[in-house]
């Protein structure tokens, strides 16, 4: 019996925010399931000069990542990759996203078992949303190559390939959009975070109130994220401002990288100190932070990247036993228990 292999490829670095609950937290538990499996990372990143050899217990194979120009540009990178999995004679690979996926696709090797490409998301929208004030002609031209690199990687028919949707909304929108054989589409699970037990949540939800100050009988609205203009930030606040009218004991925690402009934006809409707890927590303690919490904030654009999104804050805050506060725009939130779809605040 051979000993199993899993080889992931990403592209979006290991110092993305979800790196560490989407991709290294789920090999680590799959590798506590036998001690005949064994893996590695392989990363193409910005910079490999500050790349660690070694993620804990997993091997980092660290490659360069230049600018995108076409699929044409990424055969350096597939020779790279290539080169690697030439080492190996029993393999399984796990590509996250299209870039890793048409690097996969053409770098694997007879060895190679299985090839899983992980659809996160949808780069070519996200890039035209995100995009939306850039120079006419370039914005065309970038989202003509996103969308035929998109179409060559989720079109793939080969038996041995399986394309892993996140959302049934994102499955269907393969499907449809890019002509992603059906029986061979499936949806993610295995990288989904464990509830926190009960007597656990209790404990934390006592620990972590003391410390902040935060009353027994509160109620806690948290938002966890960033401050960027796709996750609603402003929308969040003026949620929690419509609440705290209503309510005195109403509190607002925020779980932030991005203190300035959050606190900047509590100033502007006039919350009081004393109603809000910004802060800057580790990966490590965030779920800690979450269970102090009643309802987790979670509002989105109406726009197709978030229809079909299975939005990373949305499973935390699941997991730690909150209910979700959403504005209807995605689709993943109306299949979870204990949601609430609330209108987003003008």
């Amino acid at each position: 019996m051979h000993d199993t292999t899993r080889i992931i490829v990403i592209y979006d670095s290991i110092y993305n925010a979800v790196f560490e609950s989407q991709v290294l937290t789920p090999c680590k538990q799959w590798l506590q399931k036998s001690v005949r499996h064994n893996a590695y990372i392989v990363s193409f990143e910005q910079s490999i000069d500050s790349a660690p050899a070694m993620l804990e217990e997993i091997p980092l194979i660290a490659f360069k990542r230049t600018f995108y120009l076409g699929m044409w540009q990424l055969q350096q990178q597939i020779q790279q990759l290539r080169s690697f999995l030439a080492k190996h004679t029993h393999y399984e690979l796990i590509a996250r996203g299209p870039f890793a996926g048409y690097i996969a696709l053409h770098a694997r090797t007879t060895a190679c078992q299985k090839l899983i490409i992980q659809a996160r998301g949808l780069a070519t929208e996200e890039y035209a949303f995100t995009h939306q004030k850039s120079n006419p002609i370039m914005r065309l031209l970038r989202t003509k190559q996103l969308r035929a690199l998109e179409k060559q990687v989720y079109s793939t028919n080969a038996p041995d390939v399986i394309i892993e949707a996140v959302s049934p909304a994102l499955k269907a929108h393969l499907i449809d959009t890019f002509g992603t054989p059906a029986t061979r589409t499936t949806l993610a699970e295995h990288d989904l975070p464990a509830a926190m037990q009960k007597t656990a949540r209790a404990a934390h939800r006592q620990r972590i109130r003391a410390a902040c100050n935060i009353g027994a009988n509160a109620t806690v609205y948290c938002y966890s994220g960033s401050h960027k203009p796709w996750q609603c930030p402003k929308e969040t606040i003026a949620y929690f401002k419509q609440q705290a009218a209503q309510n005195a004991d109403a509190c607002l925690l925020l779980l932030t990288t991005d203190i300035t402009p959050f606190a900047q934006e509590l100033s502007a809409q006039d919350i009081p100190p004393h109603r809000y707890r910004l802060l800057r927590v580790t990966p490590e303690q965030l779920p800690s932070y979450l269970a102090a919490a009643d309802y987790g904030l979670l509002f989105r654009d109406n726009h197709i990247i978030n229809k079909t999104a299975r939005p990373t804050k949305a499973l935390e805050y699941a997991a730690a036993g909150l209910t979700i506060i959403h504005n209807g725009t995605v689709d993943y939130l109306h299949d979870m228990r204990h949601t609430i779809d609330s209108q987003k605040p003008s």
